[in-house]
Parts: structure tokens; sequence; C-alpha cells
């Protein structure tokens, strides 16, 4: 699968580690470069010395590093040993960003340069998406391959990975397609050429299957007003502030070297979109993997996909094999799902665990009660061998 392979929630931050991006020099020779291509371009002089301040003396990831520092007393040399959850760690970021943001309203004072809690807000998301695009970069997985050859036509995939394993497997069938085969409409669709992204309109086409990934993916991209990503310019009486238009995004597949090609923040800056003569940052539309989800916010997007897999479960599905998902208390949302489907899906019978966990398959017992809950086997390999002996 690679140098790293994608992490549990324990593993988002020794894996950054191993990447490297806690390294105070990490990427050094790309952030020269990207601070003297905005010196360049002529953008504002104290936003790029504040840029450079914030790396020479907080050193890169130093934010989010001393965040998690204060709250669980560990360094990132000792990310391997401590076990922090990321999902706790996403909402205890989303704490420190509603805390800011409620002193900003309540005191009438919005900052010219973007502050620290703005800031851990973009670092956090770069470790995310850096650890799972450099997890998934070039490879293709033959369990995975597996799997999307099994599928027959009217199959579901139900996928809460933001990781494009089972797009590429797909799509390696030649019966699946970005354009319908996510259950989105995209305004557009792009293909990475170079340093750019050639976009293109929307093709017609019909899926075999489709895959519904309700907490995102990381190739769908939304717009945000630039401004308001790291200024907070929505927070500011009377600002001038042009809302985002309702658009949808899908890049075919992200191959990025993400240690040359994003030495901002965020890993998606280097897309964006003009509407009503105003620039648009592109923003991957992930549901922040936090204890608390805030599926409200991108209930506008997401909507739809939960709304096709409902649908599935309480009117069309018959089997439902759940593959290393460990059903996370946590995850209330699809818990409250999976139970009104157990007993209120008309056609559900058979449910199967893959999973080497008895914890799992006794949460999936209790779960789907009274429907009765098997597991098949431990790992994705075995049941890839299960799959291809026609035993699944």
């Amino acid at each position: 699968m690679g140098d790293v392979r994608c992490p549990l929630v324990t593993g988002v931050l020794p894996t950054a580690v191993k990447l490297g991006f806690f390294d105070p020099a990490y990427a050094k020779a790309p952030q020269e470069a990207f601070i003297q291509h905005l010196r360049d371009s002529g953008a504002d002089p104290a936003a790029i010395q504040q840029l450079v301040d914030s790396r020479t003396t907080e050193k890169h990831l130093g934010v989010l590093a001393a965040f998690i520092e204060e709250h669980f007393d560990a360094e990132p040399k000792e990310y391997e040993t401590t076990g922090v959850d990321f999902e706790r760690l996403f909402a205890l970021t989303e704490a420190e960003l509603l805390g800011y943001h409620g002193l900003l309203r309540y005191r009438s004072h919005m900052p010219t340069l973007a502050e620290g809690p703005d800031v851990l807000g973009l670092q956090i998301k770069l470790v995310l998406c850096g650890t799972l695009i450099s997890a998934i970069r070039d490879i293709r997985c033959e369990y995975h391959d597996a799997l999307a050859r099994w599928l027959e036509a009217g199959d579901l995939v139900v996928s809460f990975n933001y990781d494009l394993l089972m797009d590429r497997s797909l799509a390696a069938t030649g019966s699946w397609y970005h354009d319908d085969g996510y259950g989105l409409t995209f305004t557009k669709h792009g293909h990475r050429v170079g340093d750019q992204v050639e976009w293109r309109e929307p093709r017609r086409t019909r899926s075999a299957v489709k895959l519904l990934k309700p907490h995102g993916s990381l190739n769908w991209l939304y717009p945000r007003n630039s401004w308001d990503s790291v200024m907070n310019l929505s927070l500011q009486p009377g600002a001038e502030f042009k809302a985002a238009p309702p658009s949808l995004y899908c890049i075919d597949d992200v191959y990025s070297r993400f240690e040359e090609d994003y030495p901002a923040y965020e890993w998606w800056e280097k897309y964006d979109i003009e509407h009503d003569d105003t620039t648009f940052d592109l923003h991957a539309l992930l549901i922040p993997p936090s204890v608390s989800k805030p599926y409200r916010s991108f209930e506008g997007q997401m909507g739809t996909v939960w709304g096709a897999v409902t649908d599935a479960l309480l009117g069309h599905a018959e089997e439902l094999f759940i593959v290393g998902y460990s059903l996370r208390p946590d995850d209330i949302r699809t818990h409250w799902l999976l139970r009104k489907a157990a007993r209120q899906g008309e056609k559900l019978k058979r449910i199967v665990v893959v999973d080497p966990s008895d914890e799992v398959l006794r949460r999936a017992t209790d779960l789907f009660a009274p429907i009765a809950v098997t597991r098949l086997c431990s790992t994705m390999e075995e049941f890839a061998g299960h799959v291809v002996a026609g035993t699944a």
C-alpha cells in the first residue's frame, strides 16, 4: 500500500510525523518559492511578512503542535505512544474556533491578519488531507479491485472514508463514472494537468453501481470566500461580503506531490474559481471527523447522499456487508440510520460483518437486533478471497 497506510483515528498524528509534516524544516524550498511567488504577484507585503513570521517563530504546524501539547500533554515525538484520538482533537479545535469567534462578536473587534485559532483550523485540515493523500498516492488496492468486480448492477457502496481507493477500483471496471456514480450533480468536473486543472461540463453517464460517501470525499470541492476562510469577513458588521455560489466541483483523482504542490495552509488552495467578478477558494467537502459532526452545515451539499442511503436501506436493501467500519458510538447519525433500517427495512434480511474486533461484532449484533449478524471473516484480504471464490 506504499510508504504509509490510511490511518485510523489514533494513527493520523503518528502518520503525519512519519511524513515529516511536523518537521520545522518541512518543505523548506517549496515554502520559500511560494513566498517569492506571493511577492512577485504583488500580494500585500504585510500579509506576506505575517506568513513568514508565523513559520519562523512558530515553525511549520507550530500552532497545531502547541494546541495538542496544551490538551494532551504530548509533543510530536510522543504522538506514536500517546494515541491521541483525532476525532477528539478535531472537536477541541472546533471548540477553540467557536470560542474565538464568540469573542470577536462580543468585543466587536475584527483582526486585520489571520490569528492563532484560524491558523489552527487550517493546519489540522492540512494534516488530515496530507496524511490521506500521501497514503493513497499512486495506489490501487487489489482487494478493492476484487470487490468492485464482484458488485452487480444496482448495488450500492456506502463509504465513510474520504480516500479514493474504492473510487479508483470502480472506475477501472469501465462501468462506473464520476459524473453520476456518486449520486451527486457537480457543476464542473476537473482533470489535473501539470500545475493546473482542466474543467469540463458534466456528461450524461449511467453507472452500474453507486458509490455514496456521506462524510464527503477528498476530490469533492466547494467554494468559499477566500477572505472569510481566514479573516472571518462574514462576522464583521457591515462588511461587504459576497457569499459563495452553491456549486460543487469534482476532480477525477488526487495524485498530489503534497510537499511540493501545497506549501500553503490548505492543500486545496491551489484550486479556485471566478464567479461574479470574485475569486473563491475551492475547499475539500469533508464532514470533519469530530465527535460532534456538523452535518447541518453541509446538508445543502450532502443531504441528497444521506437521502439515497436512507431510501436504499429502508426500501431496497436485502443484504448489508459491513467491511472495516467500527460502528463507533459517537457516529450518532449513522447509528440512527442503521437502527432504523433494522426495525423498518422492508427487505433487509442478512447482515454480514468483516472485522477482526469482537467489540465491533457485539456493536453490530446489538444495533441490528432482531436481525441476526454473522462475521464472515476478519480482514479485507480474506473478504476479497471469499468474493473471488464466490462464497460471500
